[in-house]
């Protein structure tokens, strides 16, 4: 189900389908699935089928609060990922609610910060065509307090995972815009890199940094891409020399003008 036509007025018509089809588990954005509870609890509702067993997130934060009304609304316990593109670090809740550091995945070590986090720092164990050592992730977590899970695995906890928090964008429309990076993607070697800029109003600008090759045919299919996730609104494509980045040394892939 598409999470990029998600609004106030076609929501309940997403919980119906769930509950018509009764899916055993729901995988989810943490905004989207967010967006659904937080129609249902407008409602004084809770969702109704039978064979739902849990929630899946991953892809952005999941905020405590999120969590709570998601359990409340669904009735069942929502199971958290975090993992990243680089493929050097995985964290998974169990059926406890803890988070726990899969260290057969990637080696991970704890970098201390002056707030009290820590940042994730990973190796690569499970990819010898690009192996990554001591790779800087800029995302943090609250370390756990080093007792054992009443789950049973072995796996070390963390109290959460603090990055990464994803832009969502509400349209005059009402639609709820998130996790726009797929329309970058197979773009081969021609398209270095892309950012979504949003300038209000239902206008959006592509930004591309172009590699050799790159023309008129790949902006058209680009804007095809993002019509067809965002339909509706206007959207140009802008060749830029560069995106700049945060101090973490990443950029948000969906940008706000001003």
């Amino acid at each position: 189900m598409s999470s990029y036509h998600l609004s106030q007025a076609s929501i309940g018509a997403y919980i119906d389908a769930l509950e018509s089809y009764d899916p055993v588990v729901i995988q989810a954005y943490p905004s989207s699935i967010a967006a659904l509870a937080s129609w249902l609890d407008a409602g004084s509702a809770h969702y109704r089928g039978r064979a739902l067993r849990g929630v899946l997130t991953s892809s952005e934060t999941l905020e405590p609060g999120v969590r709570a009304l998601v359990e409340t609304c669904f009735g069942v316990p929502v199971f958290d990922w975090y993992g990243q593109a680089e493929r050097v670090v995985a964290i998974g809740t169990c059926e406890r609610g803890s988070y726990h550091v899969l260290t057969d995945y990637g080696g991970v070590q704890l970098l201390p910060l002056d707030d009290g986090g820590y940042e994730l720092v990973g190796t690569t164990l499970n990819n010898p065509a690009m192996p990554l050592q001591h790779y800087r992730l800029g995302d943090r977590v609250l370390p756990g307090d080093g007792a054992p899970c009443a789950c049973g695995r072995v796996f070390p906890t963390v109290q959460a995972v603090l990055g990464r928090q994803e832009r969502s964008l509400v349209l005059p429309d009402g639609r709820i815009v998130t996790r726009l990076d797929r329309v970058f993607r197979g773009r081969d070697r021609k398209l270095v890199e892309g950012q979504v800029l949003y300038r209000g109003d239902g206008r959006f600008s592509l930004r591309v940094v172009a590699g050799e090759g790159f023309g008129a045919a790949d902006e058209a299919a680009l804007t095809a891409a993002f019509l067809l996730r965002v339909p509706g609104v206007e959207v140009d494509v802008v060749r830029v020399p560069a995106i700049a980045r945060g101090p973490n040394g990443k950029f948000e892939f969906i940008a706000v003008e001003g």
